[in-house]
């Protein structure tokens, strides 16, 4: 047995195809890794993973680790059966079909199975059999040999057949993987976490765009308790599964800058001096690691700092791209993906919020770019550099 798995998106790369499928092949390795003594090769259109010893163990184990790596569309844990030097076409098909056969029996597919389809698709177009003239060959000896009966529609058991120039690839299920193209193919970015809801599911999307995402949380400790930091590092663990490598976090201490800016700032505006510290501070910090984006949890109008006019405010004094994945999405809609990716269990914790200390009644909904510029001015550069001077940064 071995691991047959097909991309998506991947297929329709032309001149750099091949970069994108390297990258799945490592991303797979790394997936694969103490599941196993696997080899991961290219094909044309797919990529196969097998054993050494030609035994596929811990089925479900290595299932949930595919499932998570980006770029799989679907994967299946199929048997391959040569049908080069068979001694022509017509004994290789009917090799082919007694080991289907074969596999079928072995597996005790006969309980529960009443019907059938065959589904085979040919890569190798040279060969002589049409995929329909296949499919009634293979069909009509299943018949012969069960007793069951085919259903095109509506069937208990599909047998799939993949044709190759070398060989043939016989599986009973397609698993769905999670899409998208494999992460390291589009860069690094530096996602502002939280520990809420939304900034986990935000960076999840850049990861499946082929991002790799490192994190920055910013926090008011002692001000507030260290549970948001503690939230923030088991998300990450959680998320981190998604990326198979390394990543960091970079923990900043924005209390003493919240300080300045309660002193300084007209009381509508402090959310928005929050935000705009954090995305300075975040920007500089991506400059100087290597990440050419920034990425937030934002949606638009969910919250008062959330609103076009305010996102318009702050976007401008920022020099690098700021993606929000989540822009368009209501919390339904996130709080459904959270619960996907199991991150929702943790952000629902009870924690302290840096956004959530010295909150006003009213905060400003459509804010003066000239106001936070004038603010920011006045905030002491001390207490700046000092707040970035003193990150933490925890290696995942």
């Amino acid at each position: 047995m071995l691991i047959l798995i097909h991309y998506g998106e991947i297929g329709l790369k032309k001149g750099n195809r091949a970069f994108f499928e390297r990258k799945l092949v490592e991303n797979i390795q790394a997936a694969l890794e103490g599941c196993g003594d696997f080899f991961v090769t290219r094909e044309t259109g797919r990529i196969i993973a097998s054993e050494n010893n030609n035994t596929v163990n811990n089925i479900e184990k290595i299932a949930g680790k595919l499932k998570k790596v980006f770029g799989i569309a679907h994967f299946s844990f199929a048997y391959e059966y040569p049908i080069i030097n068979r001694g022509g076409i017509e004994s290789a098909v009917n090799g082919l079909c007694e080991k289907i056969y074969n596999i079928y029996k072995n597996r005790n597919m006969e309980t529960g199975n009443k019907t059938f389809r065959i589904k085979t698709q040919r890569s190798d177009k040279k060969f002589p059999l049409t995929s329909q003239k296949l499919n009634e060959q293979i069909g009509d000896f299943m018949v012969k040999k069960t007793g069951m009966k085919v259903d095109l529609e509506n069937s208990d058991l599909t047998i799939f057949a993949e044709i190759t120039r070398k060989s043939a690839y016989v599986y009973f299920e397609k698993i769905k993987g999670p899409g998208g193209l494999p992460v390291g193919t589009n860069g690094e970015v530096l996602t502002l976490i939280s520990s809420g809801i939304d900034s986990p599911v935000a960076a999840w999307y850049l990861m499946k765009r082929g991002a790799r995402a490192n994190f920055i949380h910013f926090h008011s400790y002692p001000q507030t308790n260290k549970a948001s930091i503690d939230n923030v590092k088991e998300i990450i663990g959680r998320l981190n599964g998604w990326q198979m490598k390394n990543c960091k976090l970079f923990l900043i201490p924005l209390l003493e800058i919240q300080k300045d800016i309660i002193k300084k700032a007209p009381e509508d505006y402090r959310v928005m001096m929050y935000r705009y510290f954090m995305l300075i501070l975040a920007e500089k910090l991506a400059r100087d690691n290597g990440c050419k984006a920034l990425v937030t949890g934002e949606s638009l109008g969910q919250v008062a700092s959330q609103t076009i006019d305010n996102i318009f405010a702050l976007d401008g004094f920022v020099g690098m791209p700021i993606f929000r994945p989540l822009i368009g999405m209501d919390k339904e809609e996130i709080i459904i993906k959270a619960k996907n990716i199991e991150t929702y269990g943790i952000s629902i914790r009870p924690y302290g919020d840096c956004c959530s200390f010295f909150v006003p009644k009213h905060p400003v909904t459509k804010a003066n770019s000239g106001m936070i510029l004038n603010v920011a001015e006045k905030i002491d550069k001390k207490i700046i550099d000092q707040a970035f001077n003193n990150i933490e940064i925890i290696d995942f």
